[in-house]
């Protein structure tokens, strides 16, 4: 069955993205290594699963002029020149870090699929992983899709049973497109302004206060690393239920909240206001799965308290206060956004980009990191016939976002992923020792 195909060209927020070139996702998915994986039995096996999704057939190319956003055209895919298969060398979850940061260093090609299969073989020495281990990384380009439209194509991709089939693109040429979409696209734009402005005065929400600027708010021009700390989705969710009524999401939060100011209180850094935080929250509905559908919001880590009990309450009622603001106004914000004419919009980036690259490293900030949480389901996915074991994600770090968080789980394994500007922050391993402590104080609690 074929559902409902998507748009010939990509939305505003992924014109976004593709414009920034450099961002990708990565999800990454640990098996146990019986050994004789090579590169001819990762090709075939990856060749076998190109139908599942049309986002591995498909490449993004921009129109000329860029008198419209950039469009999905079909592509005729070389697995070779996606997949690449490596006997791991290094040992503990340091050098795999290290190992990933090599991987991502020089983005996607834009003249093929925007994706890439990376497999690891012979991974040892990491705890919490088999004692010899697989390791598969998938990065696409974030124009593509957001977090959660990620794990779609993960189960599609690494599934047993076959995701529902949907289609990309249009037989209809841009020049004839872009004309006929310029005139509706100003209707759309002026219609979602004016429902969003009536929203908005019938119940308005205070602007967000700029956030304290702190040394993991810099430039981003040192190095990356990328550490992980393992968990288990049951003694979690017990944890979070104990303490009261809350979420894993709220834990996760309260822990990088109090991670952050152990280790800027022991700089002697720590701002007398609060840090914030982005976490994103997905507006994805039944479509098909590509693209971003996703809202920001900004939580207060309230840093400024020292009680952790009284922080992680203070954490869930923002959380809960921003999840009712984005299900109200969320939606018909990104109706705003979608809105916007391509040659409209680069503008908007090119002038955005220059005031970034002209703002001093000590600029406000209405966050100072990013905290996510991926979810991929049941662990019922395999590869080459392996069964699945445990799931990382990783995020990227920019000017002004030197360190980012994300949890990602299957079944009842989940993995927490620190990343972060190694010249913001040179000691990424005592930070992780830091939330593994803040975890520690909030199990004390319950």
């Amino acid at each position: 069955m074929i559902v409902s195909p998507s748009r010939a060209a990509l939305s505003t927020a992924d014109t976004g993205f593709f414009l920034a070139d450099r961002p990708t996702l990565v999800d990454l998915f640990v098996f146990e290594d019986p050994g004789g994986i090579d590169r001819a039995a990762v090709e075939q096996w990856v060749s076998e699963r190109l139908d599942r999704s049309p986002l591995l057939t498909h490449r993004v190319v921009p129109v000329p002029g860029f008198l419209d956003h950039p469009r999905w055209v079909p592509a005729r895919v070389d697995v070779t020149r996606h997949v690449s298969v490596e006997e791991y060398s290094g040992e503990g979850w340091a050098a795999l870090g290290e190992t990933l940061t090599r991987m991502t260093a020089d983005g996607l090609r834009r003249d093929v699929p925007p994706w890439r299969l990376s497999v690891f073989t012979g991974v040892t020495g990491v705890a919490g992983l088999p004692e010899r281990a697989v390791v598969v990384a998938l990065q696409i380009h974030h124009c593509a899709i957001d977090g959660l439209g990620v794990g779609h194509l993960l189960r599609a991709l690494f599934g047993t049973v076959p995701a529902p089939r949907w289609r990309l693109g249009s037989r209809v040429p841009w020049w004839i497109a872009a004309p006929a979409r310029f005139p509706l696209l100003v209707t759309r734009l002026a219609a979602a302004a004016v429902r969003l402005g009536v929203e908005t005065r019938r119940r308005p929400s205070a602007p967000k206060p700029a956030s304290p600027h702190t040394r993991l708010n810099g430039r981003a021009d040192g190095g990356r690393a990328h550490r992980f700390l393992p968990f288990t989705v049951p003694e979690l969710k017990i944890t979070a239920k104990a303490l009261g009524p809350y979420t894993i999401n709220d834990l996760w939060i309260a822990m990088v909240a109090g991670a952050l100011r152990a280790y800027l209180l022991e700089k002697e850094e720590l701002p007398a206001s609060s840090l914030a935080a982005h976490v994103p929250l997905s507006l994805r509905g039944d479509g098909p799965p590509v693209g971003n559908l996703v809202a920001n919001m900004v939580v207060d880590l309230r840093t400024d308290l020292d009680d952790p009990r009284a922080r992680l309450a203070a954490i869930a009622d923002t959380v809960r206060r921003e999840r009712v603001l984005l299900g109200r106004v969320g939606r018909r914000q990104m109706a705003v956004l979608d809105a916007v004419p391509a040659p409209a919009l680069r503008r908007l980036v090119r002038r955005a980009d220059a005031r970034r690259a002209a703002a001093s490293a000590d600029a406000p900030r209405h966050t100072n990191t990013v905290v996510s949480n991926v979810p991929r389901g049941a662990a019922d996915l395999e590869f080459l016939g392996l069964p699945v074991r445990t799931t990382m994600s990783l995020l990227e770090v920019f000017d002004g976002r030197g360190l980012s968080h994300v949890a990602a789980s299957i079944g009842d394994e989940m993995t927490l992923t620190v990343t972060c500007d190694t010249g913001m922050m040179p000691d990424v391993d005592h930070y992780v020792d830091l939330l593994a402590k803040e975890y520690a104080v909030l199990r004390a609690l319950t």
